[in-house]
């Protein structure tokens, strides 16, 4: 999947699960000020639609499906794959610029 966004090595991981999968994240991207991880942003916000506009991933993000009853990371869907490249298409036909806490998202002209 060489579409997932990557803006550079990833340290120790927080998750952020949804029901569909987990999105892990550098735990101190915020701190180092890590730019703004659009897609995964945009995934994130589709998948746990409460979300939006409350938070943003920053830096890094690495995609895998929901844990088992094990703890053990289950294949990233069909539908979540689908989904994602769905956002980057509209992202890379409209120019979407990257979502902020306050709920905005907007478009370039």
């Amino acid at each position: 999947m060489d579409c997932w966004a990557n803006t550079g090595p990833m340290t120790a991981g927080e998750a952020v699960s949804t029901e569909h999968c987990t999105l892990w994240t550098d735990e101190q991207s915020k701190q180092k000020e890590k730019p703004c991880n659009t897609l995964a942003t945009y995934l994130w916000w589709n998948l746990s639609p409460e979300m939006e506009g409350k938070d943003v991933l920053q830096g890094t993000v690495f995609v895998t499906g929901p844990a088992d009853e094990d703890m053990d990371s289950l294949p990233v869907s069909d539908a979540v794959i689908e989904m994602f490249e769905s956002i980057a298409r509209i992202a890379a036909q409209h120019g979407v610029v990257p979502p902020v806490n306050d709920g905005t998202t907007g478009t370039t002209s």
